[in-house]
């Protein structure tokens, strides 16, 4: 093996090693956003009990079987608006 190929191999290596030890990381940033997210849209309780329902490993997989085809078990709480007509000026 000459010595520039072998310098390839070594980088190749440094930088998937790298990458491997970011990846739970990166999992945990992602499972944050989608806490966030869920709690947004659904609020706290049902978003709480929706990402549980997520994470629990055979649960979490049946809930997104059957989601695929039914749509969400916990529907997101319903958007309310104030429109400037609507509000009262003291």
């Amino acid at each position: 093996m000459d010595k520039r190929r072998m310098a390839k191999d070594i980088a190749a290596h440094a930088v998937l090693w790298k990458v491997a030890r970011a990846l739970p990381v990166i999992g945990v940033l992602a499972s944050a956003f989608y806490v966030v997210r869920r709690i947004r849209a659904k609020g706290a309780l049902r978003g709480g009990v929706d990402t549980a329902l997520d994470m629990t490993p055979f649960v979490g997989r049946l809930k997104a079987i059957y989601e695929l085809f039914a749509g969400d078990v916990i529907p997101p709480r319903k958007q309310t608006s104030v429109t400037p007509e609507a509000t009262v000026m003291a």
